[in-house]
């Protein structure tokens, strides 16, 4: 593969990491402990497999670049090309890590907002059940003073 090949893949590549930054800051950020967890768990998903498959063509990218044959004045933009490769590579390990992160924690919030719910619901019954108290209180104290006098 020629050098202006693989620079044209790599600047491709830096495009490919900048749209999956933008759709998790879009889709991902916004929607967490917003949105039902399947939702939020499937864009995670599908972020992390946009990210395993640009870490996949990174990985191929730099194996050709250590292929390449080229005139020592251009050796020096093959490397820089490797280096800028090497640094997406960090990145989206970086994301990787996080939308990982994102994907535990939101199983940690399903919890908590079914806890919550729970919660919700007891507090609920023991209202009711006051309520009952209060309103059959009245009628006890009628048959009370009924059997007294019969």
């Amino acid at each position: 593969m020629n050098r202006e090949k693989i620079q044209r893949q790599a600047a491709a590549s830096v495009d490919e990491l900048l749209k999956i930054s933008e759709d998790i800051s879009k889709y991902i950020i916004p929607a967490y402990g917003k949105v039902p967890k399947e939702v939020f768990d499937m864009q995670c998903r599908v972020q992390l497999e946009r990210c395993r498959r640009l870490n996949g063509k990174l990985a191929v990218l730099l194996t050709d670049m250590e292929e390449v044959q080229t005139d020592p004045n251009q050796m020096q933009s093959i490397q820089a090309t490797k280096s800028m490769v090497m640094q997406n590579q960090c990145i989206l390990c970086q994301k990787e890590e996080l939308l990982r992160s994102f994907l535990a924690h939101s199983d940690r919030i399903q919890e908590c907002l079914e806890e919550s719910g729970r919660m919700e619901n007891e507090a609920r019954l023991i209202m009711l059940k006051n309520t009952l108290r209060k309103e059959l209180e009245p009628c006890q104290t009628e048959r009370k003073k009924e059997d007294l006098f019969m």
